[in-house]
């Protein structure tokens, strides 16, 4: 069993660079919560392979010719139960953000019923124009549409200045069936345990198109020195009995939901080529604090068909030789807690101490023999080399960025002037698209019967979106969670009433 962090406790200690502040029982005292669905979205005019960093190379890039798969994700959201704002990341091929942007909000038009803001590159420079001011200028690359980890910092910094209590993120590959899929993403998130250990953020897991939970090891010849998919398939085995609720080893950030408590402390990192939901989870850690596997939180993960394998296996090369660097450069940081990858088996504890970069030229070797796209494997084997240098240049530069991101929160939360922004933009979007289904009735019935304009509609929509988003008091009749405890002594949530969160293998 994991040992009791030095940071636990009623009075949780936590750390914040060369600063400790105390993490007091009344920061969870919710009197409403204010959740915010994000939803990134990947965009190419297809002259590359997308946006990002060089590294970085994203799941799945939406062609602009096309439709892509935001509109099925969006339309999936209809049934869902108190329906929160939602916020599209739109990221782009660089020379495309526009383009890109015009085709989320006319996609985004044609769901005039939900409270969606588009953040593309024109939403992003005011939030740059404002980090400037108040003399940030220099983490502009860290929260930013150009990876993985930078646009979920924007995402979290444009939800502090908007009033947002939660977070919850979603891809826009995914189909949620669940009507109570909100509700459950809030389930336990803000509140403390029997044992006073608080949840900062949790995660759920997805199904894929064969309705399993597992990543599908594919137990070939051309495998047999990287077993990543086969660990994360132990682990994931071992996880889903017992308690509903319970820390868990791995995050997957198309289904992840954090507190508002947690992004004050602690960002995603912008340098690493994937995989950032699993280091937020190591990030949490350094601070004392765990991420927790929600068992009764899914949705349906539905991606198009991959087409480069191999640049995928490449940024994995990046990914898992830098995050070894991270790890034991982050032991140089007093102020930190260690990472101990034998705490985290089988995974990723097995992937944190191997020799990495060995086990991936091995494999790229192997697979070259053994897979279609030889040329592919060929050209990632020599980029180990490459790999290594990378992560001695850059994973220091993450530190810093870490113990300065408590300033840019505090620095965007709840501002006026960059909120009203935001805000403009969500009733400009909404006035299109109730104009546009005016003007449909209108041709529909054929009658010159008076239209709202769309100075009304703009001003109707500017006094909702200031409310914020859905508001409501916490109670135990609508779902507030008490702390409890499982039989075999794990810390876990319970549901109101005081019964064990246990539920099915």
């Amino acid at each position: 069993m994991r040992q009791p962090s030095p940071l636990a406790g009623k009075h949780r200690m936590h750390a914040q660079g060369k600063r400790y502040t105390c993490l007091r029982e009344t920061d969870f005292e919710e009197r409403f919560v204010n959740p915010v669905l994000i939803i990134p979205t990947y965009w190419s005019d297809g002259t590359s392979q997308g946006p990002g960093t060089g590294i970085t190379v994203y799941d799945h890039v939406s062609n602009l010719s096309s439709g892509g798969e935001l509109a099925r994700c969006l339309n999936s959201l209809g049934n869902i139960t108190n329906i929160c704002r939602i916020m599209l990341l739109v990221a782009a091929t660089p020379g495309a953000e526009e383009q890109a942007r015009e085709k989320v909000w006319d996609i985004a038009a044609r769901f005039g019923d939900f409270d969606i803001l588009v953040i593309g590159q024109p939403e992003i420079d005011a939030l740059h124009k404002r980090l400037d001011q108040f003399g940030f200028g220099d983490r502009r690359d860290a929260v930013a549409l150009t990876s993985y980890g930078a646009i979920r910092n924007a995402g979290l910094l444009i939800a502090a200045a908007l009033g947002h209590t939660e977070v919850l993120f979603i891809d826009d590959d995914e189909l949620i069936d669940d009507r109570d899929f909100i509700e459950k993403g809030l389930f336990g998130l803000g509140k403390l345990t029997r044992r006073g250990i608080p949840v900062l953020a949790k995660t759920g897991f997805y199904f894929n198109r064969r309705s399993r939970y597992t990543a599908g090891y594919r137990k070939q010849w051309y495998n047999i020195a990287w077993k990543q998919d086969e660990l994360f398939d132990t682990w994931m085995e071992q996880a889903m009995g017992g308690a509903r609720i319970k820390p868990s080893q791995v995050a997957c950030g198309g289904c992840l939901a954090i507190h508002r408590e947690a992004w004050r402390r602690v960002a995603f990192d912008p340098w690493i080529a994937r995989g950032e939901d699993l280091d937020f989870l190591l990030n949490m850690r350094m601070f004392g604090f765990d991420v927790w596997l929600d068992r009764e939180w899914s949705l349906r993960h539905h991606p198009p068909q991959s087409e480069n394998e191999t640049a995928r296996f490449r940024a994995n090369i990046y990914r898992w030789i830098y995050e070894q660097h991270k790890i034991s450069y982050a032991r140089t940081q007093g102020d930190l807690l260690p990472i101990d990858p034998d705490k985290l088996m089988p995974y990723p504890g097995a992937m944190l101490k191997m020799q990495i970069s060995r086990k991936l030229h091995t494999t790229a070797l192997v697979r070259s023999m053994g897979m279609s796209e030889r040329s592919g494997y060929l050209q990632a084997m020599s980029s180990c080399k490459d790999a290594e240098r990378y992560a001695q240049r850059t994973c220091g530069r993450f530190f810093p960025f870490l113990y300065a991101w408590p300033e840019l929160v505090q620095a965007v939360e709840g501002d006026e002037q960059l909120a009203a922004s935001y805000l403009e933009r969500i009733a400009e979007l909404h006035a299109a698209s109730q104009q546009v289904i005016s003007l449909e009735q209108e041709a529909e019935e054929g009658d010159e019967e008076d239209v709202e304009s769309s100075e009304e509609i703009l001003a109707r929509w500017v006094q909702r979106a200031q409310q914020g988003g859905r508001r409501r008091r916490h109670s135990a009749e609508d779902g507030d969670v008490g702390p409890g405890r499982s039989p075999v002594g794990e810390s876990v949530i319970v549901r109101p009433g005081g019964d064990d969160a246990q539920g099915p293998d």
